[in-house]
């Protein structure tokens, strides 16, 4: 079984993103090759990792602590990922190797326990493992290898496939939540739902699938219901798909959280997602830095002027009605930003570039 196990690469960025949100460093998951197929910093997705390589070829940790000592390799940390003495991939973590040391071997445990999982989502007993086989199956992009008999399988649990569906990640953001609690509480949640196909995904989520028929419905009950609230879970809804391809709406599932946690918001779904799902990619570093080149020079007052100005389309007469301000003022202050920042934001181009930066300084509130 586990030499025909092919690591996807929404598992392993499920994993890193996952890991980098309870250790707090950028996390990078290597094949066996040294290609990394997953990271936090995505600018190094489908670089070469030397030091990872070796790893896996060694089967023993490696630390870095010069960055030139390995091709493609960062100050940190690299472990094997090893499923009962076959070396499967590596986990890396970037930083300090004194300050990773502690938490590395930890990780790599949970790494690897969670692919063993998906190993043994081909061959389940029970309706619960079935449950969470097929949805791992479908949601981490195996789904279009027929050997696996998924059809068969959601026969097996009554789901209609007569219609598309959609992937909701679910993440409880309550401080100190274990692993057997936040699973049970959010359990609970989609048990509500009357959905038939999720599975647990480390640290602290769930992955739901429901047909397309039940969207609305799902997306009332979330936004209604208060227990659902940002001080307990989190939703992020991606888009409706074949179930073949249900591995894309799980992407889009996933960036429609971060943007929701980003915000502050209970629940965003992918298709609402307009400037926001290109915001939600970016580098946090990058989104300050562009922000604070624009508007650095601004006051809170001058900031607020901006997001009225935009709410009312660039309106010069309903701005200054909104903000009881005659016109000519209002011309004045739009006048002393401009001197500000070397942006007019009654010009297009500029105004675009304005709009966009307190849109990016919005989500770091």
């Amino acid at each position: 079984m586990y030499s025909s196990f092919r690591m996807s690469e929404a598992l392993a960025g499920a994993i890193v993103e996952a890991a980098k949100e309870v250790i707090g460093h950028d996390v990078n998951f290597i094949n066996p090759d040294g290609k990394i197929i997953a990271s936090t910093d995505k600018q190094r997705i489908g670089t070469f990792h030397q030091a990872g390589m070796q790893v896996h070829g060694e089967g023993r940790p490696i630390e870095v602590t010069a960055s030139e000592a390995y091709l493609g390799s960062r100050q940190g940390i690299n472990y094997p990922v090893i499923i009962d003495g076959q070396r499967i991939g590596v986990i890396g973590i970037s930083g300090d190797p004194d300050e990773c040391r502690s938490m590395g071997f930890l990780l790599t445990k949970i790494t690897e326990v969670l692919i063993k999982e998906q190993m043994l989502a081909r061959e389940t007993q029970s309706q619960d493992e079935l449950r969470s086989a097929v949805t791992r199956l479908l949601v981490f992009g195996e789904a279009a290898e027929e050997t696996h008999g998924w059809r068969g399988r959601l026969s097996q649990l009554g789901v209609d496939m007569e219609e598309g569906a959609f992937v909701l990640v679910v993440e409880d953001r309550r401080p100190g939540r274990e692993r057997s609690g936040s699973a049970y509480s959010m359990h609970d949640v989609v048990q509500q739902w009357h959905l038939k196909l999720y599975t647990y995904l480390f640290p602290n989520q769930y992955i739901a699938i429901a047909g397309q028929s039940r969207y609305k419905a799902i997306v009332q009950d979330i936004s209604a219901h208060p227990a659902h609230g940002p001080d307990k879970l989190t939703v992020g809804i991606g888009s409706i798909a074949a179930w073949e391809q249900l591995s894309l709406s799980y992407r889009h599932a996933s960036l429609a959280l971060q943007y929701a946690v980003s915000i502050g918001e209970r629940i965003c779904e992918y298709e609402s997602l307009e400037l926001g799902l290109l915001l939600a990619g970016l580098d946090p570093g990058v989104k300050r830095d562009f922000a604070g080149k624009r508007l650095g020079g601004l006051t809170s007052e001058e900031r607020m002027l901006l997001r009225t100005y935009f709410l009312h389309n660039l309106s010069l007469k309903e701005t200054a009605a909104a903000l009881y301000m005659h016109k000519n003022t209002l011309q004045y202050r739009l006048d002393k930003i401009a001197e500000k920042t070397g942006l007019d934001p009654r010009q297009f181009r500029d105004s675009v570039s304005m709009y966009l930066a307190l849109l990016v300084q919005d989500e770091d509130v």
